[in-house]
């Protein structure tokens, strides 16, 4: 008989542990939002941060969550959304530290986000949580390499990426690029619908 998954610990407790540097708090964190948070990272930082340096990124904001927990507090906002703004803050701190240029093609970079005035917030949607976390993960592990980085390449974009120098990057053609996409589009819908998450596509 196999034992029960774990039980996610809700953000109060995370934050708890935390504040008694509990390294349990920190685990359970990025457990619990590391995956969405990654996945908003890689939407906004594609085109400048490799996917190494993305996670690079998120241990620095699980570092900088660590010792800033203090200034977290539920009235205002959701260790979520906390947690994100405190990522984005990274990305931003890693390429001035790795390469200015880069930090160029970032739109507006050159001030902080506030904690406390971040409109994305995946933490109070639990359905959007696991909907971000299962389409990272099909995009990871399922899609080819090939219809990945369409995709990611079509979520960079917030739509969908120009053909001709997508199909250049990938030393392919325009119309291998369509192929792939709706392969990858197939695959997702019928992925998702397998983990109940949204309904099959038909063929």
């Amino acid at each position: 008989m196999n034992d029960p998954a774990p039980q996610q610990l809700d953000d109060t407790t995370i934050a708890v542990l935390i504040m008694d540097r509990d390294e349990e708090g920190l685990r359970s964190l990025l457990e619990a939002h590391g995956p969405a948070i990654k996945g908003a990272l890689r939407k906004t930082y594609r085109d400048v941060l490799a996917p190494d340096e993305i996670e690079e990124v998120l241990n620095q904001a699980a570092f900088h969550a660590w010792r800033k927990i203090s200034q977290f507090d539920d009235t205002r906002g959701t260790l979520g959304a906390w947690f994100l703004a405190i990522a984005r803050n990274a990305a931003i701190d890693y390429l001035r530290q790795a390469d200015r240029q880069r930090l160029d093609l970032v739109e507006d970079p050159s001030e902080h986000v506030d904690p406390w005035s971040v409109a994305e917030d995946f933490s109070d949607n639990p359905e959007l949580q696991k909907l971000t976390e299962a389409l990272n993960d099909i995009i990871d592990h399922v899609l080819s390499p090939q219809q990945r980085e369409v995709v990611l390449a079509d979520m960079a974009a917030n739509g969908q990426a120009d053909n001709e120098r997508l199909a250049d990057r990938l030393e392919t053609s325009v119309a291998a690029v369509h192929t792939a996409r709706s392969k990858a589009h197939r695959r997702i819908s019928g992925e998702l619908a397998r983990r109940g998450l949204a309904p099959a596509r038909k063929e």
